[in-house]
């Protein structure tokens, strides 16, 4: 029994390792998403308009456009799920 668990322990200790490096170095990658976050901490008191939804959003909304100060939060690829929890309080 000692055997069988101790080849278990040598089977799963490197995937284990594996899978810590690459969470840690995805955890840590830069990514669109908090470049956005960095944005709207840095002028939250300033923006009067926040800009929330998927890719039509994003692409479809300027900000620069709007005469009051607004930030555009929305993504691309995000689900129906997201779009309808940030419109209905759940």
């Amino acid at each position: 029994m000692r055997g069988f668990l101790k080849n278990i322990l040598l089977f799963i200790v490197p995937i284990l390792i594996i899978t810590l490096f690459f969470e840690c170095y995805l955890r840590n990658k830069n990514t669109i998403y908090h470049e956005k976050e960095i944005g709207l901490v840095a002028g939250y008191e300033e923006i009067e308009v926040l800009i929330l939804g998927n890719s039509h959003s994003h692409y479809g909304i300027d900000p620069n456009q709007i005469s009051l100060d607004a930030y555009n939060m929305a993504m691309v690829g995000q689900s129906f799920y997201f779009e309808i929890s940030t419109c209905v309080e759940i």
